[in-house]
């Protein structure tokens, strides 16, 4: 299977990944977001059912975008969640759901990544998978200068 080729890959459809996204589609990025879970925001979902944030909702929002809920309200998980899922479609952000990352790694100037859905290039990867995926930080990270 040919590999198709972008300019930046993001990992993850989670706060900053999907900030990352807004600001790639208004600078005319071609980019493409991975989200290992079935729907935006279900990181949120499938956490314990009292979870809310721990920050009111006028602190809450994401670029571009008010959070909908009253400003000194504190969301619930599931709240948060469709406001995610509604941000990824109020930008035509280019969410690609159900889709496990399983390898990057540098090739000369681009990044080939490797995903249970076949391959991809891109010039760019901007990684966030959330806060309470496992982390694997690749050999590549050893050659990086440490301003970076």
């Amino acid at each position: 299977m040919d590999a198709q080729l972008v300019d930046v890959v993001v990992v993850g459809a989670g706060q900053s990944g999907l900030a990352a996204g807004y600001f790639l589609k208004r600078a005319g990025v071609d980019f493409t977001i991975l989200e290992s879970h079935p729907r935006v925001g279900d990181g949120w979902r499938e956490r314990w059912e009292s979870l809310r944030l721990f920050t009111p909702a006028r602190y809450s929002s994401l670029p571009g975008l008010k959070f909908p809920s009253p400003g000194g309200s504190f969301p619930g998980k599931d709240e948060f969640a469709d406001y995610l899922e509604s941000y990824a479609q109020h930008f035509g952000l280019p969410v690609r759901t159900g889709v496990q990352v399983l390898t990057v790694r540098k090739a000369g100037d681009l990044f080939e990544i490797q995903t249970d859905a076949g391959p991809l290039l891109a010039r760019a990867v901007v990684a966030s998978p959330g806060a309470t995926t496992a982390r694997y930080v690749p050999d590549v990270a050893l050659e990086l200068d440490g301003e970076i």
